[in-house]
Protein backbone atom coordinates (compact mmCIF):
# COMPACT_ATOMS: atom_id res chain seq x y z
CA UNK A 1 0.00 0.00 0.00
CA UNK A 2 1.49 3.10 -1.23
CA UNK A 3 1.20 6.33 1.56
CA UNK A 4 -0.33 9.24 0.11
CA UNK A 5 2.31 12.39 0.41
CA UNK A 6 0.73 15.79 1.40
CA UNK A 7 2.20 18.33 -0.93
CA UNK A 8 3.82 21.61 1.43
CA UNK A 9 2.08 23.88 1.82
CA UNK A 10 3.15 27.47 0.36
CA UNK A 11 2.72 30.35 3.26
CA UNK A 12 0.10 32.97 2.36
CA UNK A 13 1.38 35.99 1.03
CA UNK A 14 0.30 38.88 3.93
CA UNK A 15 -1.93 41.30 3.30
CA UNK A 16 -0.53 43.49 6.00
CA UNK A 17 2.80 43.98 7.70
CA UNK A 18 3.54 41.60 10.66
CA UNK A 19 6.32 42.58 13.31
CA UNK A 20 8.85 40.80 14.91
CA UNK A 21 11.76 41.46 17.57
CA UNK A 22 14.50 40.47 19.20
CA UNK A 23 16.81 40.84 22.42
CA UNK A 24 20.22 40.11 21.65
CA UNK A 25 21.48 38.21 24.94
CA UNK A 26 24.07 38.56 27.11
CA UNK A 27 26.43 36.27 29.44
CA UNK A 28 24.77 38.51 32.41
CA UNK A 29 21.86 40.47 32.39
CA UNK A 30 21.75 43.24 34.88
CA UNK A 31 18.13 44.10 36.88
CA UNK A 32 17.50 47.34 35.08
CA UNK A 33 17.87 45.57 31.86
CA UNK A 34 15.82 42.50 32.68
CA UNK A 35 12.86 44.51 34.26
CA UNK A 36 12.94 46.67 31.58
CA UNK A 37 12.89 43.76 28.59
CA UNK A 38 9.92 42.18 30.54
CA UNK A 39 7.66 45.29 30.32
CA UNK A 40 8.93 45.72 26.74
CA UNK A 41 7.70 41.84 26.33
CA UNK A 42 4.60 41.90 27.59
CA UNK A 43 3.62 45.80 25.73
CA UNK A 44 5.29 43.87 22.39
CA UNK A 45 2.84 40.49 23.22
CA UNK A 46 -0.57 42.64 23.93
CA UNK A 47 0.31 44.36 20.25
CA UNK A 48 0.79 41.01 18.52
CA UNK A 49 4.77 41.50 17.79
CA UNK A 50 6.23 38.24 17.85
CA UNK A 51 9.30 37.67 19.57
CA UNK A 52 12.29 35.99 17.37
CA UNK A 53 14.49 33.92 20.38
CA UNK A 54 17.83 32.63 19.82
CA UNK A 55 21.06 31.63 22.59
CA UNK A 56 23.91 33.90 23.09
CA UNK A 57 26.59 34.52 20.26
CA UNK A 58 28.87 37.06 19.42
CA UNK A 59 26.88 40.45 18.61
CA UNK A 60 27.25 40.11 14.83
CA UNK A 61 26.69 36.70 14.67
CA UNK A 62 24.04 36.98 16.84
CA UNK A 63 22.34 39.66 14.15
CA UNK A 64 23.09 37.17 10.96
CA UNK A 65 21.83 34.51 13.02
CA UNK A 66 18.12 36.81 14.22
CA UNK A 67 18.19 38.42 10.57
CA UNK A 68 18.11 34.71 9.15
CA UNK A 69 15.73 33.37 11.50
CA UNK A 70 12.96 36.67 10.26
CA UNK A 71 13.37 36.29 6.47
CA UNK A 72 12.85 33.09 6.97
CA UNK A 73 9.20 33.68 8.61
CA UNK A 74 8.68 37.54 6.83
CA UNK A 75 6.45 37.71 3.58
CA UNK A 76 5.69 41.22 3.12
CA UNK A 77 8.43 44.41 1.70
CA UNK A 78 6.99 45.92 5.62
CA UNK A 79 7.39 43.17 7.60
CA UNK A 80 9.84 44.72 10.70
CA UNK A 81 12.67 43.38 12.59
CA UNK A 82 13.52 45.29 15.50
CA UNK A 83 16.82 44.07 17.05
CA UNK A 84 17.31 45.08 21.16
CA UNK A 85 21.01 45.25 22.91
CA UNK A 86 20.24 43.76 26.20
CA UNK A 87 23.19 45.94 27.97
CA UNK A 88 20.52 49.19 27.32
CA UNK A 89 17.44 49.58 28.95
CA UNK A 90 14.10 49.91 26.51
CA UNK A 91 11.48 52.08 27.13
CA UNK A 92 8.82 49.65 27.30
CA UNK A 93 6.90 50.61 23.62
CA UNK A 94 10.43 50.95 22.06
CA UNK A 95 9.19 48.73 19.14
CA UNK A 96 5.58 50.07 18.94
CA UNK A 97 7.18 53.68 18.24
CA UNK A 98 10.22 52.45 15.89
CA UNK A 99 7.76 50.69 14.24
CA UNK A 100 5.02 53.62 13.88
CA UNK A 101 7.98 55.59 12.12
CA UNK A 102 7.05 53.92 8.97
CA UNK A 103 10.73 54.36 7.46
CA UNK A 104 13.23 51.68 6.06
CA UNK A 105 15.81 52.10 8.76
CA UNK A 106 15.26 53.68 12.24
CA UNK A 107 17.09 53.32 16.01
CA UNK A 108 16.43 54.91 19.44
CA UNK A 109 19.28 57.59 20.07
CA UNK A 110 22.03 55.53 22.15
CA UNK A 111 25.32 56.78 23.46
CA UNK A 112 28.41 55.44 23.72
CA UNK A 113 29.32 53.33 26.82
CA UNK A 114 32.85 55.40 27.43
CA UNK A 115 33.92 58.30 27.10
CA UNK A 116 33.41 60.46 25.00
CA UNK A 117 29.84 59.24 25.60
CA UNK A 118 28.94 60.99 22.29
CA UNK A 119 25.30 60.19 20.41
CA UNK A 120 25.48 57.06 18.19
CA UNK A 121 23.67 58.79 14.84
CA UNK A 122 26.52 59.81 11.99
CA UNK A 123 25.56 61.83 8.98
CA UNK A 124 28.06 62.10 6.43
CA UNK A 125 28.73 65.36 4.79
CA UNK A 126 30.04 66.29 1.19
CA UNK A 127 33.09 66.09 2.32
CA UNK A 128 32.60 61.74 2.96
CA UNK A 129 33.40 62.50 6.57
CA UNK A 130 31.15 61.53 9.12
CA UNK A 131 29.63 64.02 11.60
CA UNK A 132 27.59 63.46 14.93
CA UNK A 133 24.93 66.55 16.00
CA UNK A 134 25.81 68.55 19.23
CA UNK A 135 22.83 69.37 20.04
CA UNK A 136 18.97 68.01 18.60
CA UNK A 137 15.00 68.52 19.14
CA UNK A 138 13.75 65.29 19.99
CA UNK A 139 12.02 64.33 16.76
CA UNK A 140 13.18 62.05 13.74
CA UNK A 141 16.40 63.12 12.10
CA UNK A 142 17.91 61.43 9.00
CA UNK A 143 21.44 60.34 8.60
CA UNK A 144 23.74 57.79 7.72
CA UNK A 145 24.32 55.33 10.03
CA UNK A 146 22.47 54.81 13.12
CA UNK A 147 23.99 52.69 16.53
CA UNK A 148 21.76 49.22 16.48
CA UNK A 149 21.25 49.26 20.38
CA UNK A 150 17.60 49.25 19.43
CA UNK A 151 17.38 49.30 15.24
CA UNK A 152 13.79 48.51 13.15
CA UNK A 153 14.64 47.36 9.56
CA UNK A 154 11.87 46.50 7.21
CA UNK A 155 12.05 43.06 4.89
CA UNK A 156 12.72 45.29 2.00
CA UNK A 157 16.07 46.65 2.90
CA UNK A 158 17.32 43.18 3.01
CA UNK A 159 15.81 42.12 -0.55
CA UNK A 160 17.09 45.80 -2.00
CA UNK A 161 20.70 44.81 -0.55
CA UNK A 162 20.50 41.15 -1.94
CA UNK A 163 18.96 42.41 -5.16
CA UNK A 164 21.79 45.20 -5.65
CA UNK A 165 24.49 41.87 -5.49
CA UNK A 166 25.02 42.18 -1.72
CA UNK A 167 24.68 39.27 0.02
CA UNK A 168 24.51 37.63 3.50
CA UNK A 169 25.50 38.13 6.63
CA UNK A 170 25.32 41.40 6.82
CA UNK A 171 26.49 42.39 9.81
CA UNK A 172 30.36 41.77 10.29
CA UNK A 173 33.10 43.54 12.29
CA UNK A 174 35.19 45.68 10.83
CA UNK A 175 39.21 45.53 11.63
CA UNK A 176 41.79 47.84 10.10
CA UNK A 177 45.63 46.22 9.34
CA UNK A 178 48.26 47.47 11.15
CA UNK A 179 45.51 50.13 12.87
CA UNK A 180 43.52 50.55 15.89
CA UNK A 181 40.74 51.27 14.25
CA UNK A 182 37.74 48.81 15.06
CA UNK A 183 33.85 49.21 13.76
CA UNK A 184 31.53 47.39 14.75
CA UNK A 185 28.56 45.62 12.87
CA UNK A 186 26.37 48.19 13.11
CA UNK A 187 28.81 50.30 10.95
CA UNK A 188 29.36 47.30 8.44
CA UNK A 189 25.53 47.46 7.90
CA UNK A 190 24.93 51.38 7.73
CA UNK A 191 27.70 51.77 5.07
CA UNK A 192 26.02 48.49 2.64
CA UNK A 193 23.01 50.93 3.17
CA UNK A 194 24.79 54.08 2.06
CA UNK A 195 25.71 52.19 -1.08
CA UNK A 196 22.12 51.60 -2.65
CA UNK A 197 20.88 54.70 -1.15
CA UNK A 198 19.01 53.41 2.12
CA UNK A 199 19.28 56.27 4.85
CA UNK A 200 18.92 55.54 8.37
CA UNK A 201 17.11 57.31 10.43
CA UNK A 202 17.42 58.37 14.63
CA UNK A 203 14.38 58.90 16.95
CA UNK A 204 16.12 61.54 18.72
CA UNK A 205 13.34 61.11 21.51
CA UNK A 206 13.74 57.94 22.10
CA UNK A 207 17.02 57.42 24.36
CA UNK A 208 18.02 53.60 25.03
CA UNK A 209 20.53 54.23 28.00
CA UNK A 210 24.01 52.39 27.42
CA UNK A 211 24.71 50.58 31.03
CA UNK A 212 27.71 50.29 32.47
CA UNK A 213 28.48 52.02 35.94
CA UNK A 214 26.75 54.95 34.59
CA UNK A 215 23.44 54.84 32.83
CA UNK A 216 24.59 57.17 29.88
CA UNK A 217 22.00 59.34 28.70
CA UNK A 218 22.24 62.69 27.21
CA UNK A 219 23.36 64.16 30.37
CA UNK A 220 27.30 62.68 30.27
CA UNK A 221 27.66 64.29 26.49
CA UNK A 222 25.69 67.52 27.40
CA UNK A 223 28.58 67.64 30.29
CA UNK A 224 31.62 67.64 27.54
CA UNK A 225 29.84 69.96 25.39
CA UNK A 226 28.96 72.41 28.56
CA UNK A 227 25.11 72.52 27.93
CA UNK A 228 24.65 70.87 31.30
CA UNK A 229 25.62 70.96 35.25
CA UNK A 230 24.16 68.50 37.02
CA UNK A 231 23.49 69.23 41.26
CA UNK A 232 26.58 68.11 43.09
CA UNK A 233 24.68 65.34 44.47
CA UNK A 234 22.81 63.78 41.48
CA UNK A 235 23.55 60.26 40.46
CA UNK A 236 23.63 59.29 37.19
CA UNK A 237 20.50 56.93 37.16
CA UNK A 238 18.18 56.12 34.44
CA UNK A 239 15.02 58.01 33.82
CA UNK A 240 11.54 57.83 35.28
CA UNK A 241 10.25 55.16 33.54
CA UNK A 242 12.73 52.55 34.75
CA UNK A 243 13.58 53.69 38.18
CA UNK A 244 12.23 50.95 40.67
CA UNK A 245 9.54 53.22 41.76
CA UNK A 246 9.05 54.92 38.21
CA UNK A 247 5.81 53.40 37.81
CA UNK A 248 4.51 54.59 40.87
CA UNK A 249 5.47 58.23 40.80
CA UNK A 250 3.20 60.37 39.06
CA UNK A 251 5.56 63.40 38.04
CA UNK A 252 7.39 60.81 36.23
CA UNK A 253 4.72 59.20 34.83
CA UNK A 254 3.95 62.60 32.83
CA UNK A 255 7.38 63.86 32.53
CA UNK A 256 7.62 60.40 30.35
CA UNK A 257 5.21 61.64 28.10
CA UNK A 258 6.62 65.06 27.58
CA UNK A 259 6.70 66.04 23.40
CA UNK A 260 6.30 62.02 22.91
CA UNK A 261 4.65 62.31 19.59
CA UNK A 262 5.87 65.92 18.96
CA UNK A 263 5.53 67.35 15.72
CA UNK A 264 2.72 64.67 14.65
CA UNK A 265 -1.32 64.54 14.19
CA UNK A 266 -3.81 63.07 16.36
CA UNK A 267 -7.72 62.15 16.04
CA UNK A 268 -9.61 62.78 19.47
CA UNK A 269 -12.27 61.06 19.21
CA UNK A 270 -15.89 62.14 20.89
CA UNK A 271 -18.51 59.69 21.36
CA UNK A 272 -21.22 62.04 19.29
CA UNK A 273 -23.64 60.01 16.70
CA UNK A 274 -21.94 61.25 14.26
CA UNK A 275 -18.99 58.66 15.36
CA UNK A 276 -21.19 56.03 13.16
CA UNK A 277 -19.94 57.35 10.10
CA UNK A 278 -16.27 57.36 10.57
CA UNK A 279 -14.51 54.83 8.81
CA UNK A 280 -11.98 52.77 11.21
CA UNK A 281 -9.70 53.28 8.51
CA UNK A 282 -9.43 57.12 9.40
CA UNK A 283 -9.46 56.38 13.07
CA UNK A 284 -6.88 53.41 12.94
CA UNK A 285 -4.55 55.67 10.54
CA UNK A 286 -3.31 58.09 13.09
CA UNK A 287 -2.46 57.70 17.28
CA UNK A 288 -5.85 58.35 18.84
CA UNK A 289 -7.41 59.80 22.24
CA UNK A 290 -10.90 57.55 22.82
CA UNK A 291 -13.29 59.27 25.50
CA UNK A 292 -15.48 57.64 28.37
CA UNK A 293 -17.53 54.89 26.63
CA UNK A 294 -15.42 54.16 23.48
CA UNK A 295 -14.91 51.04 24.39
CA UNK A 296 -18.42 49.95 22.74
CA UNK A 297 -16.99 50.70 19.73
CA UNK A 298 -16.52 47.30 17.98
CA UNK A 299 -12.95 46.55 16.19
CA UNK A 300 -11.26 49.01 17.55
CA UNK A 301 -9.05 50.04 20.40
CA UNK A 302 -7.58 53.86 20.77
CA UNK A 303 -3.98 54.64 21.50
CA UNK A 304 -4.88 56.45 24.86
CA UNK A 305 -8.22 56.61 26.71
CA UNK A 306 -9.27 59.25 29.11
CA UNK A 307 -12.40 59.28 31.86
CA UNK A 308 -12.39 61.85 34.20
CA UNK A 309 -16.40 62.42 34.78
CA UNK A 310 -17.61 60.56 38.62
CA UNK A 311 -20.37 58.97 37.33
CA UNK A 312 -18.79 57.26 34.25
CA UNK A 313 -16.18 55.93 36.06
CA UNK A 314 -18.08 54.73 38.96
CA UNK A 315 -20.52 52.69 36.65
CA UNK A 316 -18.06 51.56 33.64
CA UNK A 317 -14.50 52.37 34.95
CA UNK A 318 -13.76 48.81 35.74
CA UNK A 319 -15.76 47.33 32.57
CA UNK A 320 -13.43 49.92 30.22
CA UNK A 321 -10.48 48.74 31.93
CA UNK A 322 -11.03 45.04 31.34
CA UNK A 323 -12.11 45.89 27.99
CA UNK A 324 -8.78 47.76 27.27
CA UNK A 325 -6.45 46.07 29.67
CA UNK A 326 -2.98 45.42 27.35
CA UNK A 327 -4.37 46.88 24.43
CA UNK A 328 -4.52 50.98 25.30
CA UNK A 329 -0.79 52.54 25.90
CA UNK A 330 -2.16 54.72 28.68
CA UNK A 331 -5.30 55.16 30.86
CA UNK A 332 -5.59 59.24 31.53
CA UNK A 333 -8.33 58.74 34.74
CA UNK A 334 -9.60 60.58 37.73
CA UNK A 335 -7.60 60.32 40.37
CA UNK A 336 -9.76 60.25 43.19
CA UNK A 337 -11.34 56.96 41.53
CA UNK A 338 -8.24 55.29 40.88
CA UNK A 339 -7.40 55.75 44.85
CA UNK A 340 -10.71 53.36 44.92
CA UNK A 341 -9.24 50.52 43.04
CA UNK A 342 -6.19 48.98 44.92
CA UNK A 343 -3.28 48.90 43.36
CA UNK A 344 -4.43 50.37 40.12
CA UNK A 345 -2.40 53.70 40.47
CA UNK A 346 0.70 51.44 40.65
CA UNK A 347 -0.46 50.10 37.06
CA UNK A 348 2.89 51.82 34.64
CA UNK A 349 -0.29 52.36 32.27
CA UNK A 350 -2.66 54.32 34.74
CA UNK A 351 -2.09 58.41 34.79
CA UNK A 352 -4.07 60.04 37.39
CA UNK A 353 -5.44 63.16 36.77
CA UNK A 354 -5.65 65.82 39.78
CA UNK A 355 -8.98 68.19 38.63
CA UNK A 356 -8.56 71.73 39.24
CA UNK A 357 -11.01 74.39 39.34
CA UNK A 358 -8.97 77.30 37.92
CA UNK A 359 -10.49 78.48 34.18
CA UNK A 360 -7.48 78.15 32.27
CA UNK A 361 -5.83 75.78 28.99
CA UNK A 362 -2.87 73.82 31.49
CA UNK A 363 -0.19 72.85 29.13
CA UNK A 364 1.49 71.36 31.80
CA UNK A 365 -0.31 68.65 33.41
CA UNK A 366 1.82 67.44 36.11
CA UNK A 367 0.14 69.52 38.80
CA UNK A 368 -3.39 68.63 37.57
CA UNK A 369 -6.15 69.75 34.61
CA UNK A 370 -8.89 71.45 34.56
CA UNK A 371 -12.12 69.67 33.21
CA UNK A 372 -13.54 72.36 30.97
CA UNK A 373 -16.85 70.32 31.52
CA UNK A 374 -16.28 68.44 28.72
CA UNK A 375 -13.77 65.56 28.41
CA UNK A 376 -12.81 66.09 25.13
CA UNK A 377 -10.61 69.82 26.84
CA UNK A 378 -9.39 67.27 29.05
CA UNK A 379 -7.77 64.77 25.91
CA UNK A 380 -6.75 68.58 24.44
CA UNK A 381 -4.54 69.38 27.52
CA UNK A 382 -3.20 66.28 27.39
CA UNK A 383 -2.13 66.03 23.41
CA UNK A 384 -0.73 69.43 23.70
CA UNK A 385 1.99 68.16 26.70
CA UNK A 386 2.37 65.32 24.19
CA UNK A 387 3.55 67.38 21.45
CA UNK A 388 0.94 67.02 18.91
CA UNK A 389 1.07 69.87 16.75
CA UNK A 390 -2.37 68.99 14.43
CA UNK A 391 -5.40 67.46 16.87
CA UNK A 392 -8.78 66.35 14.94
CA UNK A 393 -11.85 65.75 16.14
CA UNK A 394 -14.52 63.31 15.20
CA UNK A 395 -17.76 62.60 16.82
CA UNK A 396 -17.62 66.21 18.66
CA UNK A 397 -21.36 66.99 17.70
CA UNK A 398 -22.25 69.33 20.33
CA UNK A 399 -26.00 68.53 20.14
CA UNK A 400 -27.86 67.06 23.01
CA UNK A 401 -31.38 66.10 23.94
CA UNK A 402 -32.04 66.54 27.24
CA UNK A 403 -34.21 67.52 30.16
CA UNK A 404 -33.40 69.58 32.96
CA UNK A 405 -30.44 72.22 33.54
CA UNK A 406 -27.31 71.94 32.62
CA UNK A 407 -25.22 69.87 35.09
CA UNK A 408 -27.46 67.87 36.93
CA UNK A 409 -27.40 64.51 37.39
CA UNK A 410 -30.24 62.72 35.90
CA UNK A 411 -31.00 58.82 34.54
CA UNK A 412 -31.14 58.76 31.08
CA UNK A 413 -34.55 55.93 29.95
CA UNK A 414 -34.77 54.02 26.85
CA UNK A 415 -32.18 54.22 24.49
CA UNK A 416 -29.34 56.80 23.96
CA UNK A 417 -29.96 59.07 20.94
CA UNK A 418 -26.82 61.21 22.00
CA UNK A 419 -24.15 58.99 21.60
CA UNK A 420 -22.85 56.49 18.56
CA UNK A 421 -24.72 53.34 20.67
CA UNK A 422 -27.93 53.40 22.12
CA UNK A 423 -26.93 51.41 25.43
CA UNK A 424 -24.27 54.16 26.16
CA UNK A 425 -26.13 56.10 29.32
CA UNK A 426 -29.82 53.65 28.70
CA UNK A 427 -30.81 53.15 32.21
CA UNK A 428 -27.90 54.90 33.69
CA UNK A 429 -26.76 58.17 35.27
CA UNK A 430 -25.48 61.55 33.50
CA UNK A 431 -25.19 64.85 33.63
CA UNK A 432 -26.68 67.06 31.71
CA UNK A 433 -24.11 68.69 29.12
CA UNK A 434 -23.00 72.36 30.10
CA UNK A 435 -22.16 73.35 26.15
CA UNK A 436 -21.71 77.40 27.44
CA UNK A 437 -19.03 76.60 29.48
CA UNK A 438 -17.51 73.80 27.50
CA UNK A 439 -17.72 76.08 24.84
CA UNK A 440 -15.61 78.47 26.93
CA UNK A 441 -13.21 75.86 27.91
CA UNK A 442 -13.02 74.68 23.74
CA UNK A 443 -11.74 78.71 23.54
CA UNK A 444 -8.80 78.37 25.38
CA UNK A 445 -7.51 75.34 23.92
CA UNK A 446 -7.73 77.13 20.98
CA UNK A 447 -5.82 79.92 22.01
CA UNK A 448 -3.09 77.83 23.29
CA UNK A 449 -2.57 75.59 20.06
CA UNK A 450 -2.54 78.71 18.04
CA UNK A 451 -0.03 81.04 20.07
CA UNK A 452 2.30 77.91 19.88
CA UNK A 453 2.44 77.32 15.64
CA UNK A 454 -0.62 74.19 16.18
CA UNK A 455 -3.71 73.79 15.68
CA UNK A 456 -7.52 71.83 16.02
CA UNK A 457 -9.25 70.83 13.35
CA UNK A 458 -12.91 69.45 13.95
CA UNK A 459 -13.62 67.28 11.02
CA UNK A 460 -17.10 66.36 12.51
CA UNK A 461 -19.62 65.87 9.89
CA UNK A 462 -23.07 68.08 10.64
CA UNK A 463 -21.42 69.56 14.21
CA UNK A 464 -22.88 72.39 16.27
CA UNK A 465 -19.41 73.47 17.62
CA UNK A 466 -18.37 76.60 15.92
CA UNK A 467 -14.95 77.23 17.87
CA UNK A 468 -12.40 75.68 15.64
CA UNK A 469 -11.68 75.52 12.16
CA UNK A 470 -13.64 73.31 10.54
CA UNK A 471 -11.84 70.40 7.63
CA UNK A 472 -12.68 67.18 5.67
CA UNK A 473 -12.54 64.00 7.04
CA UNK A 474 -11.84 62.83 3.23
CA UNK A 475 -8.85 65.31 2.77
CA UNK A 476 -6.76 63.87 6.08
CA UNK A 477 -7.43 60.61 4.77
CA UNK A 478 -6.13 61.60 1.45
CA UNK A 479 -2.45 62.93 4.03
CA UNK A 480 -2.24 59.69 5.29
Amino acid sequence: MTRKRNKPQKRPKESKPRHFYAVLNERMTLEAAAESREDLAAVNTANGIQRIRHPYARVDVARNRIQKAFMANASHPDDSLTMLDNDHVHHPETVLRLISHNVDVVGALAFRRGEPYDPQIYVKGENGEYQQPADWKPSLLKGTIVGAAAICIRKKVFDKLEAAGIHYPYFRMMYTDNKDHFLGEDWYFGLLCDEVGIPHHCDMGLIAPHIDNLFIGDKPWRMRQGNYSPDANERMRPEPWYQDDGNQDLEGKWSELKDYHKGETCVIIGNGPSLKDVPLDFLKAYPTFGLNRINLMDDFEPYYHVAVNPLVLEQFGEEILEAYKGKVRRFFLRQDWITKIQGLNMQPSVIPIRSLSNEKFYGDPRAGLYEGHTVTYVAMQIAYWMGFKTVLLVGIDHSYQFGGVPNEERIWKGNDPNHFHPEYFKGKKWNNPDLVMSQRAYRLAREAFEADGRRIVNLTAGTKLEVFEKGELAEWMEKR
